[in-house]
């Protein structure tokens, strides 16, 4: 399925797994799939090839962020329920994978 922004998505047969490819701005976005689920894992990977292209990811709303450097991978077993998550790039065009486990 294609979302908006070239947002691209594969929902495995149980519905509770989501895989998105993108690309995000310097403008923090709701990763597609975070906002109103509870998510029990995710998984983000900076599928970029050019070092200036970091990831940028929040779990407060976007007002404080973690680094994904290129070639690197961010993932989480989520121990409670997080019901929000917000990415940006450090340049326009940053590429993303992200996997997205939430509660049926």
């Amino acid at each position: 399925m294609s979302l908006s922004g070239g947002v691209t998505e594969t929902v495995n047969t149980d519905g509770s797994t989501d895989h998105y490819n993108g690309t995000v701005g310097t403008t923090a976005i709701d990763l597609p799939g975070s906002a109103g689920t509870i998510i029990q894992s995710i998984l983000i990977d900076n599928i970029n090839s050019a070092s200036n292209k970091s990831l940028f990811i929040s779990f407060d709303g976007g007002t404080t962020f973690k680094t994904i450097t290129v070639g690197s991978t961010f993932s989480w077993t989520v121990k409670g329920n997080l019901k929000q998550v917000k990415l940006k790039g450090s340049v326009a065009g940053c590429d993303y994978e992200a996997l997205i486990n939430r509660e049926l």
